[in-house]
């Protein structure tokens, strides 16, 4: 990620930087890393340009951080600060989950409810993080801590301190759709996002696997966390009409989900195909296919990169 670096950088080099990132980890579909990443800011040398400017830029880091979120879809707050941190650990500070989760078993709440952070508060974090730093600084180390030695810390008390069953009850659209990513990546799909499934009518999300005989078949999903039930209902109804969608999948917090099967109770097309998913529960999904991957990863049994 040095400035010499990104300059020579090429697809394969992008392929090979998604791979090896924490946060793209559960993306199995290398095509929505060039249609996203590449495609859709205009090819490699415009990708390599908003990258110089994001890490090495002269320019306030709040405003490179949201000129680059503006130009480079598929990235979200996780990556990019991870990218970040990566290239510039003693100045840039990683924002994910588990910081979150561990911020809020600390009682640290200002910003741990936020999922996707804007610029001006990225910068806020690094200030808040960067208190971290002063607290881990050890005379007889051989270093001096930078924010990745807090991102270990903070990992550690996300995984390894009981916050006494308390639960987080805030969600967004971005943070479930990370979720159903890593699951679906996890479990041996492809993982799309934003589907479009008839002109005017798009998706959150769809799992797709080729099944011997089967042929192709797919799992369509739909976010719920404000707005039009009824715009929701008609996705998934046009998406059921897919002879290859086996299920159709509502996510969204309890309360939701009960107004979501009223209304689609009338509804022939979802009888046998829709699911109703809580997000409570898939936060715990996650959270446990994410730890029997770390271990099978541990035991060897998968490749390393």
């Amino acid at each position: 990620m040095s400035k010499e670096k990104i300059d020579q950088l090429k697809e394969d080099d992008v392929y090979t930087l998604a791979e090896n990132l924490w946060s793209m980890q559960w993306w199995s579909n290398i095509d929505y890393i060039k249609q996203l990443w590449i495609g859709e800011v205009g090819g490699i040398e415009n990708l390599k340009k908003a990258m110089r400017e994001l890490i090495w830029g002269d320019d306030d880091i709040a405003k490179r951080y949201d000129l680059f979120r503006y130009r480079v879809r598929g990235m979200g707050s996780s990556t990019i600060t991870e990218i970040l941190n990566a290239a510039r650990p003693d100045r840039y500070a990683i924002w994910n989950s588990q910081i979150r989760k561990a911020l809020e078993k600390l009682g640290i709440v200002e910003l741990s409810k936020v999922y996707q952070i804007t610029g001006d508060q990225y910068k806020e974090i690094i200030s808040l993080l960067g208190r971290f730093i002063r607290l881990l600084k050890d005379k007889n180390a051989p270093s001096e801590p930078n924010f990745l030695d807090v991102d270990y810390f903070l990992y550690y008390i996300a995984t390894q301190i009981d916050d006494s069953g308390q639960s987080d009850t805030t969600y967004d659209s971005e943070e479930i759709t990370q979720h159903l990513t890593k699951v679906g990546s996890l479990l041996g799909f492809d993982v799309l996002r934003e589907v479009t499934i008839t002109p005017g009518a798009r998706v959150d999300l769809v799992w797709s696997s080729r099944v011997g005989i089967l042929g192709l078949i797919k799992y369509v999903f739909e976010v719920q966390t404000k707005g039009s039930i009824k715009s929701l209902l008609m996705n998934l109804v046009l998406a059921a009409k897919d002879p290859t969608v086996q299920k159709v999948i509502a996510v969204s917090d309890a309360e939701q989900l009960e107004l979501i099967r009223r209304e689609a109770e009338p509804l022939k097309e979802l009888h046998d195909k829709i699911i109703y998913w809580d997000v409570q529960e898939l936060r715990r999904v996650s959270e446990l296919i994410e730890e029997f991957y770390g271990m099978i990863q541990r035991l060897g049994f998968t490749p390393t990169p």
